[in-house]
């Protein structure tokens, strides 16, 4: 009876020593499959730090340009002019083009106007603005930015790709034996480098781009600042503002009438020559 009991509680024993092991099997093989050092807590947040570190690179080289537009009055031209260039130079930039143009009215002074394109860095763009703001009354100003990161990413992807395809192409010249494979690896190199080079003239004048923002500055020289009403301009600022504008407009129509009176006297002369000499016609007719 003794023995029976004996053998019973051995296979028991043995059924539970066995399933342990399985067990312990089965949890090494788990982790072995997922790596050392590694938990299953551990990969969501290498994961989301991933996201998090490629989304804020993303946002930080982003490529956007910037273009501003200003239109600014001065009562002295030349001077203007001499102060727009000084604060380019001031602020490491350069005008891209320049158009100077001369309005004569009669009987007025020759009042000059400007266009320039100025390029500046873009680090530097407000203080630039401040810096010409000060060049008289600016009547006009706008900013625009446009972002080119895209366009710029996939340029620069295109220039992997061709990159690599003429290390390929310089690969199977090396290996290549005949004459009518190599004429056509050659026309093919010619040809990715020459796509390449484009590309890389088109990534450089977007990084220009970029790095400098686009100032248009439209000066134009006048003889007074024009005064524009706003909300907050009270009534008895309008009213002094219409009469010193009434003024003005009278002045300068009396000083046309007489530039033009001036102009008529040749003409006068002229008709009055014409009126004695046919007066003197038909005297003698007359008298016949």
């Amino acid at each position: 009876m003794f023995k029976k009991w004996k053998s019973v509680i051995a296979f028991v024993l043995i059924a539970i020593l066995s399933t342990a092991l399985v067990q312990c099997t089965s949890k090494s093989q788990e982790q072995s499959d997922i790596g050392p050092g590694v938990t299953e807590e551990s990969v969501p947040d290498y994961a989301e730090d991933s996201e998090n570190s490629k989304s804020g690179a993303e946002g930080e080289d982003s490529k956007v340009v910037t273009n501003v537009y200003m239109a600014i009055e001065t009562l002295e031209f030349d001077s203007s002019v001499e102060k727009l260039e000084a604060s380019v130079e001031k602020q490491s930039g350069y005008v891209e083009y320049s158009n100077i143009g001369y309005n004569n009215y009669i009987g007025r002074e020759v009042y000059k106007s400007g266009n320039f394109t100025v390029r500046v860095p873009s680090e530097k763009e407000a203080v630039f603005k401040k810096e010409i703001a000060k060049l008289g009354n600016v009547t006009s100003e706008s900013t625009s930015k446009s972002d080119i990161t895209k366009t710029y990413r996939d340029t620069e992807t295109k220039l992997k790709v061709l990159e690599t395809k003429e290390q390929r192409i310089l690969a199977l010249m090396e290996k290549a034996t005949a004459i009518e494979d190599i004429i056509k690896l050659e026309e093919s190199l010619n040809e990715t480098i020459y796509e390449k080079e484009q590309l890389k003239s088109e990534i450089s004048s977007m990084d220009t781009q970029v790095s400098f923002s686009t100032v248009e500055v439209n000066l134009l020289e006048v003889e007074r600042y024009s005064t524009g009403d706003t909300p907050d301009t009270g009534f008895w600022k309008k009213v002094s503002e219409a009469f010193k504008n009434s003024f003005y407009v009278f002045g300068v129509v009396l000083e046309r009438l007489v530039i033009i009176a001036i102009y008529m006297i040749p003409f006068a002369i002229l008709g009055v020559a014409i009126y004695i000499v046919i007066r003197k016609y038909i005297l003698k007719r007359r008298n016949k």
